[in-house]
């Protein structure tokens, strides 16, 4: 880690950078200088780290042009529950805990989400309080398409599934390891019509905070 790695390399070269252009022999001196420089550096590292989330944020919204909504809420819909008992039905090994909440997702004509990956390579990092690497997806399709389109995309794999009322999609961007499958890129195609899925995301460990309504 940065911490234990480049941090620590670097309050190591400033103690020395001031013992030899400044002649500094006291220990408590030295100290303050490896303290202050390690405290400077983690600092910089943390900026550097918000800065690239902020930027990963940005770069994810600019994928979709559709609208969605988290269901958080403390009583759930009857079609809320049954879809996470079906879900954890198929994936019995699953904890309910590391459910993401139930996300409404709505396209309208024209709307369309380009390829991307819903895995990510340093999920450990970046993804710790949302319970690590995303595992599965399940997307579930509320509505027929009038007029066709809005189907789900998989380029690498050469699978395209159309959105029916009542049909789900279940795939692992990931393996249960948590290593990331290049090959599960997929996009939602713009639909000539409004189109309506449900979403949930499974995740390694259990999410610190809120979850969807999940139940056996």
């Amino acid at each position: 880690t940065w911490a234990s790695g480049p941090a620590a390399w670097l309050a190591l070269l400033a103690v020395l950078a001031a013992a030899n252009a400044f002649g500094v022999e006291d220990r408590a001196q030295l100290a303050l200088t490896a303290a202050g420089a390690y405290a400077a550096n983690m600092a910089l590292a943390g900026v550097g780290v918000f800065a690239f989330l902020d930027r990963r944020k940005e770069n994810l919204q600019a994928l979709r042009t559709s609208k969605s909504v988290a269901l958080r809420a403390s009583s759930p819909f009857s079609g809320e529950v049954e879809c996470y008992e079906g879900l954890l039905e198929a994936l019995p090994d699953v904890a309910a805990e590391a459910c993401e909440a139930l996300t409404l997702i709505k396209y309208d004509p024209g709307d369309a989400l380009a390829p991307h990956y819903d895995a990510n390579r340093a999920a450990d990092a970046e993804d710790a309080s949302r319970g690590g690497q995303t595992l599965a997806t399940l997307l579930v399709y509320l509505n027929d398409v009038q007029g066709g389109g809005g189907r789900t995309r998989f380029g690498k794999l050469r699978v395209d599934v159309s959105p029916r009322k009542g049909d789900a999609c279940l795939f692992f961007p990931a393996d249960a390891s948590g290593a990331f499958d290049e090959r599960l890129e997929h996009e939602g195609e713009a639909p000539a019509a409004e189109k309506w899925i449900g979403r949930v995301w499974v995740h390694a460990r259990p999410i610190s905070g809120e979850t969807g309504p999940a139940t056996r």
